[in-house]
């Protein structure tokens, strides 16, 4: 609530120091300016430079001899090629699936590393369906696999510790999958 008996306040904003303004004109800083000064000693009236050595025309030497040439026979150097009239133009898109197409029929390519090649899914599929969910026994098998030289020692080594163990069989496409890898690494 409002005391109406207390008077306000009094603030005296004229001061009697010379320090204190409180004037509502700011004050600008003095900005400083340069001037370039040029130098135009070394160009002329007609801006051609003066003290720059000028190009020597030796006249000693006898121009050389220009060969005669009849205009039928000169052909020219850069000729543009020029389309067929029955060849068909392909775009882009059409080059570049002929290209895929060329590395489809080319077959798939070998591997040097076997994990570099399995991809995030297929090794939690590995890890699940081929070893019972030890991602550790994956990660060792795959580092043993990438030592063997053939693919009878990597196939071998497999059955004898893995295949039998997890029960391979009993998932023909994941193993299926895992063994056209392997091909691809012994290739």
């Amino acid at each position: 609530p409002v005391n109406e008996d207390r008077p306000a306040p009094y603030i005296d904003i004229a001061s009697d120091t010379p320090g204190d303004n409180y004037s509502y004109i700011r004050q600008e800083t003095e900005v400083i300016r340069h001037e370039l000064e040029i130098d135009e000693s070394w160009v002329d009236d007609e801006d051609e430079l003066i003290d720059e050595p000028q190009e020597k025309v030796i006249e000693d030497t006898p121009p050389l001899p220009v060969k005669a040439t009849d205009t039928a026979d000169v052909k020219p150097t850069a000729e543009k090629p020029q389309p067929l009239p029955d060849a068909e133009v392909l775009t882009i898109n059409q080059k570049i699936s002929a290209q895929l197409s060329n590395k489809a029929e080319a077959g798939p390519q070998p591997i040097s590393d076997l994990k570099s090649a399995i991809t995030l899914n297929d090794k939690l599929l590995y890890v699940k369906d081929l070893f019972n969910g030890y991602s550790l026994a994956y990660s060792e098998a795959v580092d043993l696999l990438n030592r063997f030289t053939t693919f009878e020692e990597a196939d071998s080594f497999l059955k004898k510790n893995y295949s039998v163990k997890n029960k391979w069989e009993d998932k023909p496409q994941t193993s299926e999958k895992f063994y056209a890898l392997l091909k691809r690494r012994y290739a």
